[in-house]
């Protein structure tokens, strides 16, 4: 099947597990593919590494930070459809629950709204089901759907990364952005 699109796919957080495996599963299919790092020495290593496995060097790495709204910009140019994955993912509980929070929403963000500047087509954003299952019951006569959300206040054990999936889903949404003139889906994967 030949890929939907000519114009690089920009993949942000290209650098990250689940960044990496995305860019490379897209150049295997085809696609010409931009990834965006925080981080530009740990860049050129994972880059190597991403067209090693994929067997293809149609892979441009970009700076870019979840705090800076005009990297983002820069990197959407020419950009039809984007896979926003880059969110903090700390190996330990940050001091201050808005160090995971504040990235996590303000660059969801940041990445949408350059997106519908550069008049991006489709954005998919890697949440988490996190986002959409605690403090929540569901029954088989009450599936989730896109009504359903974790509560925030509901539960005193909330990880602050928990909250940094709902707060950055729900900012994906146009009701809590706005303008937004691209199409965008969320998937929710869990480690279970």
């Amino acid at each position: 099947m030949a890929p939907v699109t000519t114009a690089p796919v920009l993949v942000s957080g290209v650098t990250g597990y689940i960044g990496s495996w995305v860019a490379a599963e897209l150049l295997r299919r085809g696609y010409s593919v931009r990834g965006t790092a925080r981080n530009p020495e740990k860049a050129e290593r994972v880059r190597t590494a991403i067209i090693e496995h994929a067997g293809s060097d149609r892979l441009e790495v970009v700076s870019a930070d979840l705090m800076d709204a005009d990297s983002w910009h820069r990197a959407m140019d020419g950009v039809t459809h984007v896979l926003h994955v880059a969110s903090p993912f700390p190996i330990a509980l940050p001091d201050h629950p808005d160090d995971l929070i504040v990235p996590a929403r303000e660059g969801t963000l940041h990445v949408l709204r350059a997106a519908t500047e550069a008049g991006v087509q489709r954005v998919v954003v890697t949440s988490s089901m996190a986002a959409v299952v605690y403090g929540l019951t569901s029954t088989p006569s009450q599936p989730m759907t896109e009504t359903r959300w974790t509560d925030p206040e509901g539960n005193d054990d909330h990880t602050p990364y928990i909250l940094s999936k709902f707060y950055a889903e729900r900012a994906a949404w146009p009701a809590e952005r706005e303008p937004a003139s691209q199409a965008v889906s969320s998937v929710q994967p869990s480690t279970v």
